[in-house]
C-alpha cells in the first residue's frame, strides 16, 4: 500500500490501513454467499518504517495461504552493477592514492630547484583538484540495490557537482594563476611576485562557482528520482535530475572559460 504525496491527502501516519480477505462461496440455499474478514492492518506507518499486525493468514483463490505466481516477473530496476561500482571505486582510491603521493613527493623535494621553478603551491592546487574530482565517483556507485534510501542518494547527488566543479575550478585556477605569475615575472624582471599578488583571480573564481553550487543547493536542490520508463514490464531507471540543471552548469562553465 502506497499513499499518494499529493498534499491535500491526510498524512499517512494519521490513517489506519487494512487488508481485507474477501472470499465467495455457493450454498445451495442462499446462493453466493460472499463473506470478508480483516486479516491485517498498519497503525502510524511510514513510507520508511511499515510494521503489520496479523490477525489471521490471507486465504487465496486455490483456498491456501501461499501466494500465487506473479503474472511477469519482478521488473527491471536498472540498478548499478556490482562490476561498474568497483571499477569506478578502483579508479577513484587509485586517483586520490596517486595525488596524495605526488603530494608528498613534492613535499619531500620542495627544496630542489625542479620543484621550485614549478612552484610547489600551485602544484598543490592541481594535486587537491584532482583529487576531489575522483572523489566525485563515489557519490555515483550506489543507488537503493545498496540499501540507500531516496534522502541518502539525494545527498550524494547533490554532492557530485559540489566535488566536480569545485576540483576542476581549483584545477584551472592554479594552471592560471601560475602561468599568470610568470607572465607578471617576466614583465617586472627587477620586482618579486609573489603568490599574494596574482592569488586574486583564484579568490574571485572560486568564491563565484561557491556562490552558484550554493544558490543551485537552496533553490533547486540536485535530487534523486526514479521514473517509470516502460508501463507495461513496470521497468524503471533512476537518476540525479533538478529541473535547472543546464542552467547552473552553464553559468559555471561561463565561469570557467
Amino acid at each position: 500500500i502506497a499513499s499518494s504525496c499529493n498534499p491535500r491527502n491526510r498524512p499517512r501516519n494519521s490513517v489506519t490501513f487494512g487488508v481485507y480477505n474477501v472470499q465467495a462461496r455457493l450454498d445451495q440455499e442462499e446462493g453466493v454467499i460472499i463473506s470478508s474478514n480483516l486479516t491485517d492492518i498498519l497503525q502510524n506507518g511510514t513510507r520508511n518504517n511499515e510494521v503489520w499486525t496479523s490477525f489471521e493468514p490471507f486465504i487465496y483463490y486455490d483456498d491456501t495461504s501461499s501466494p500465487p505466481a506473479l503474472l511477469r516477473g519482478f521488473p527491471e530496476q536498472n540498478y548499478l552493477s556490482s562490476s561498474v561500482q568497483f571499477a569506478g571505486l578502483f579508479l577513484m582510491v587509485l586517483s586520490i592514492f596517486l595525488s596524495v603521493a605526488f603530494m608528498a613527493f613534492v613535499f619531500y623535494f620542495r627544496n630542489s630547484m625542479t620543484i621550485k621553478a614549478s612552484q610547489p603551491i600551485f602544484l598543490y592546487c592541481l594535486l587537491l583538484g584532482s583529487a576531489l574530482m575522483a572523489c566525485g565517483i563515489l557519490t555515483l556507485s550506489f543507488d537503493e540495490s545498496y540499501g540507500w534510501d531516496e534522502q541518502a542518494l539525494s545527498s550524494a547527488c547533490m554532492s557530485t557537482p559540489w566535488l566536480l566543479f569545485l576540483g576542476f575550478i581549483i584545477i584551472y585556477c592554479g594552471l592560471f594563476t601560475k602561468l599568470w605569475r610568470i607572465n607578471k615575472v617576466l614583465q617586472f624582471r627587477r620586482r618579486k611576485v609573489e603568490i599574494k599578488h596574482v592569488a586574486g583571480p583564484f579568490a574571485i573564481l572560486t568564491l563565484s562557482v561557491v556562490v552558484v553550487l550554493t544558490c543551485w543547493t537552496a533553490l533547486d536542490h540536485y535530487s534523486w528520482v526514479r521514473k517509470e520508463v516502460n508501463t507495461e514490464t513496470g521497468e524503471t531507471y533512476g537518476r540525479c535530475t533538478s529541473k535547472n540543471t543546464m542552467v547552473y552548469a552553464t553559468v559555471i562553465g561561463v565561469l570557467m572559460s
